[in-house]
């Protein structure tokens, strides 16, 4: 069979430059956001968490999120409702089950008909993208439930790569995973990832640092979020995006999952306050910032201050913990001076700046 194509074979489509003619008469295009700042349409997304840092559970909120067109991911407006497939190959149908009724409830959705029609679950159904009969088969469930929002839990349980071959990851994201968006018509893929397991000095530091496999996995999505726990609080934090400076990330975000009052009252992702995961030396700056708020005009010595602040009375943390907070505050949020030329921290004085 020869190799040279025949007169009625299609003459191959040539791919196009970009048209900057086109650009700088139409002016440069807006980002088409799915959610501001945290899913672009048209991008890959990788999460990437230590074990424990409610990944799951902020991607089945998210889910639900995305499929109701309301908020995600600590109050971003979601631009309307979106088809959502959620593919579940860690956990079991009575731990996801439960748990998206539980976020559904607590979202006050629990009879939101047009949210469950919008949402698709799997649990452990084998779905792969390690071989063309796997990945045939997925692609025939995207091309049934036509979803515009696709979940991967986790990326480590659709391949049976090595995923420390930077080759087979390259083909794995750049080839399989990516062209599903142009190919199925998804607005995007959100891929959870885990981060190298018991590495020494790495927990904590960055997905750059910490991830597992090949820095393929990490250099081929669009946005990258990296979830640790922070003085045991899960933390989120916009490691890379495409689409947006490093001004314009959003900062690190700490949040839990809260039950609601009774036990069927459901659960919510709740965003921690910074007040409410201080150290011990930032809980001393919080309490002798708001002394020095009450009365702005006031002067304190460690003497006066001490008996009114509620955490070294209470033991959460110590009288040395106090003074070391005040010694940190002067010349950013205190000034003091030394009154009547006499010695000891009882003679300095402290006052707002």
């Amino acid at each position: 069979m020869s190799g040279i194509p025949v007169a009625d074979e299609p003459e191959p489509e040539l791919a196009k430059p970009i048209d900057f003619a086109a650009l700088k008469r139409d002016g440069i295009p807006a980002i088409r956001w799915i959610a501001q700042p945290y899913l672009v349409d048209q991008e890959l997304n990788l999460w990437i968490g230590d074990g424990f840092t409610a990944k799951s559970m902020l991607a089945l909120d998210t889910a639900i999120g995305l499929a109701s067109g309301t908020t995600i991911l600590f109050g971003s407006p979601v631009a309307r409702p979106y088809r959502v497939l959620f593919m579940d190959e860690d956990g079991g149908l009575a731990q996801t089950s439960r748990r998206v009724l539980q976020l559904a409830k607590g979202r006050g959705m629990w009879d939101d008909e047009g949210m469950w029609a919008n949402l698709s679950v799997f649990t452990q159904a084998g779905f792969s993208l390690g071989s063309v009969k796997s990945i045939k088969n997925l692609e025939e469930h995207l091309d049934f439930y036509k979803p515009e929002v696709l979940i991967l839990d986790a990326l480590r349980a659709f391949h049976g790569y090595d995923e420390n071959q930077s080759d087979a990851m390259a083909h794995l994201m750049r080839k399989v995973i990516r062209p599903l968006i142009a190919k199925h018509g998804l607005a995007s893929i959100i891929m959870l990832h885990h981060t190298a397991k018991d590495t020494p000095g790495m927990r904590g530091k960055s997905a750059t640092a910490a991830s597992r496999g090949s820095t393929e996995i990490r250099n081929a999505p669009d946005i990258t979020l990296h979830l640790v726990r922070i003085r045991d609080v899960p933390t989120v934090s916009m490691e890379k995006a495409r689409n947006l400076s490093e001004s314009d990330r959003p900062g690190p975000m700490s949040f839990r999952i809260k039950d609601l009052a009774g036990p069927d009252d459901g659960i919510v992702v709740e965003i921690v306050e910074d007040k409410d995961r201080l150290t011990k030396l930032g809980m001393a700056k919080a309490e002798i910032m708001a002394i020095f708020l009450a009365n702005p005009s006031a002067e304190h010595t460690h003497a006066t201050l001490e008996p009114m602040l509620a955490g070294a009375k209470s033991g959460k943390y110590s009288k040395a913990t106090a003074f070391s907070a005040l010694r940190a505050m002067v010349g950013v949020e205190l000034f003091s001076r030394v009154a009547g030329g006499g010695r000891g921290k009882n003679t300095v004085l402290y006052r707002l700046l």
